[in-house]
């Protein structure tokens, strides 16, 4: 029975949905100090620099004009550095200069007692101001004898790691990383919203005409508040801009980071090279980014009619008996690396044994079908070469050259994978489209759909000498599948269009380390009759908010059209019932939720109730 709810019920569901997104935003505090470096927070405890002959020691880092004007206004209070060791140091003065000889603008002097071995925080007497002109920040040491003491951290940047000894020349190291060194920073003009994006990247360089582009990114929070969201626009040459709003599967806090990702259709109707596309991060959770020039990453890709390139299948079989199959596996995950873009890698966990990442329906029938019963062994595009179906490369160079040899020629038949996702439902909805060319001739084709699944801890994989290996991972696993050999594929006019949903389990597999793997193949009565044709994959972190461009359809109960519903649609919605004046048609759509024609206090009952769930 339906039934009418009162003002006072509406105002006590909207609390609870406040108090909700209160407790939840309140996990990520915000902090009040930020930090001036290039090693972010990491060092390395094993020491590469020594000076033989030297008595004392000066390492330094150039904070550059766009580092410190970030933070113009502000005070640098103490300075944050890594010690491989303090035993031979009688003392260490840390300082701040202008020029990397010139006078100190801050210093502070500590005896051996005072210093540690690791990380150090030394408070400045006096406070440095910051006007955003570029500082050499450092320090030199006595020595009584040579040891490693300067500590480094991955990474590189201009004037990262400078080195002198004694009154010799300052040198600038390059390729050792930069110093593990950092400045602590306090002020009232700290910069609050600031994301900035690490790397971004596409699911294809090259992509079909009308097929989607998926583009994902890793965004740091470089400011003092907590942010869960993200105002992203992306420009393609010859395209309007297209603007997203990309929830964050976590609130991230200072110097946290997170995936992010969204998809569009590209806009053209002809094959076209090198299209630049450009991503900003415009703001977050609805404030705008104080520093874009950290915000916007670009890349290319180009358009093609068809896309007929070769990928090609290697489908290793081990076991975590197996003690051979780790160095294996690292051989073939090299190769991989080298040639990501045509090879891709499915594990089978039978053969030799099956263990808990054995997919019984798959793994074992495979193995029947093409008398495994050692490990490692490898297949590719399971044909035979020179008579044997079965390999196992000693090294990655035997990989690589099989996958040269196999993608020269370019396949009949094209694969291109899609996904959409449905996190509430725990199923992710795969898409293989493509086109034949006359000279495919197979009239009974068939497509095969896996989910796979990268990191995984392993249970008891074991090393070459029979000892369980601490922390090792599985890659390529098999989770879930379509069919063994593959479900009929109708070719119709010369094309194909095949979808298939699977549900994943979201307490046992990691969503980010998911991706799907399409494949066409052959599936014939005999083991010669089970060539793959081509193949392609998409990880999960390349779906996410998709670009419709100009579509009729809208969001119900996205009142504000920014492309997800949560607490703002409230006010937006309240705001549309007091004012005055004609509203919009696809405006009404979206905020008549309960779908009775007309916009009032029940569509912001029925909004909070769908917010709620």
């Amino acid at each position: 029975m339906n039934k009418k709810l009162s003002f006072h019920d509406c105002f006590w569901r909207l609390c609870v949905l406040l108090t909700a997104v209160v407790g939840f935003s309140a996990s990520a505090a915000s902090v009040d100090v930020l930090h001036a470096g290039y090693c972010e927070g990491r060092a390395s405890a094993e020491g590469t620099i020594i000076f033989n002959d030297a008595t004392q020691v000066s390492a330094c880092v150039l904070l550059d004009d766009s580092t410190m004007s970030r933070f113009a206004g502000n005070q640098v209070v103490a300075i944050d550095y890594y010690l491989i060791s303090k035993l031979s140091i009688s003392s260490l003065t840390l300082w701040v200069r202008a020029t990397p000889d010139g006078e100190n603008l801050v210093e502070k002097t500590l005896s051996k007692s005072a210093l540690a071995k690791g990380w150090n925080t030394t408070t400045l007497d006096t406070p440095l101001d910051i006007d955003g002109k570029a500082r050499y920040v450092g320090y030199t040491y006595t020595q009584s004898r040579a040891a490693y003491v300067v500590a480094t951290a991955e990474g590189s940047h201009a004037g990262g790691l400078m080195l002198k000894a004694d009154d010799g020349a300052w040198s600038e190291t390059t390729g050792s990383g930069v110093l593990a060194l950092e400045c602590e920073v306090k002020g009232s003009k700290l910069p609050q919203w600031d994301a900035r994006i690490e790397e971004i990247s596409m699911n294809k360089s090259k992509v079909k005409l009308g097929q989607p582009v998926g583009v994902n990114g890793v965004v740091s929070n470089m400011g003092c508040q907590p942010f869960s969201s993200l105002n992203v626009t992306c420009t393609s040459a010859g395209m309007a801009p297209m603007t997203f709003e990309v929830p964050l599967d976590q609130t991230i806090s200072y110097r946290e980071s997170c995936n992010f990702g969204f998809s569009f259709v590209p806009d053209y109707n002809a094959a076209t090279s090198d299209i630049t596309i450009t991503v900003t991060i415009n703001a977050v959770d609805g404030n705008a980014d104080e520093f874009t020039a950290n915000s916007t990453r670009s890349m290319s890709y180009s358009m093609c009619e068809h896309d007929y390139s070769k990928r090609m299948v290697i489908e290793e079989f081990t076991s975590e008996s197996c003690v051979y199959c780790p160095n294996a596996a690292a051989r073939l995950a090299q190769a991989l690396e080298e040639r990501s873009d045509r090879a891709i890698g499915i594990c089978h966990h039978s053969g030799f044994y099956v263990d808990k990442f054995t997919v019984y329906g798959v793994d074992d029938s495979l193995a029947y079908w093409f008398s495994i019963q050692a490990a490692p062994q490898f297949m590719y595009d399971r044909m035979a070469f020179d008579g044997t179906y079965l390999f196992n490369p000693s090294d990655y160079q035997e990989f690589v050259d099989a996958i040269d040899y196999v993608t020269a020629t370019d396949a009949n038949v094209e694969v291109n994978a899609f996904a959409s996702v449905d996190k509430a439902a725990h199923t992710i909805t795969a898409t293989v489209t493509g086109d034949v060319n006359s000279n495919f001739t197979d009239a009974a084709p068939a497509i095969t759909v896996y989910l796979m699944e990268n990191d995984v801890a392993a249970v008891a994989q074991k090393n070459q000498y029979g000892e369980v290996i601490d922390g090792y991972l599985h890659q390529h696993i098999l989770r879930a599948y379509n069919s063994c050999w593959g479900e009929p594929l109708e070719v119709k006019d010369g094309s194909y269009n095949y979808t298939y949903t699977f549900s994943y389990d979201p307490e046992a597999w990691n969503y980010n380390n998911l991706y799907v793997v399409a494949f066409v193949n052959q599936n014939g009565l005999t083991k010669d009759q089970k060539q793959i044709y081509n193949a392609d994959q998409i990880e999960l972190k390349y779906i996410g908010i998709h670009y419709a461009g100009g579509s009729d359809d809208v969001l119900v109960g996205d009142v504000n059209n920014d492309g997800v519903i949560n607490i703002s649609e409230v006010t937006a919605r309240i705001a549309l019932i007091l004012g005055d004046g004609a509203t919009p048609a696809d405006t009404f759509k979206r905020a008549d939720v309960n779908g009775d024609g007309v916009v009032n206090i029940s569509d912001v009952t029925a909004l909070i109730d769908l917010i709620l769930k």
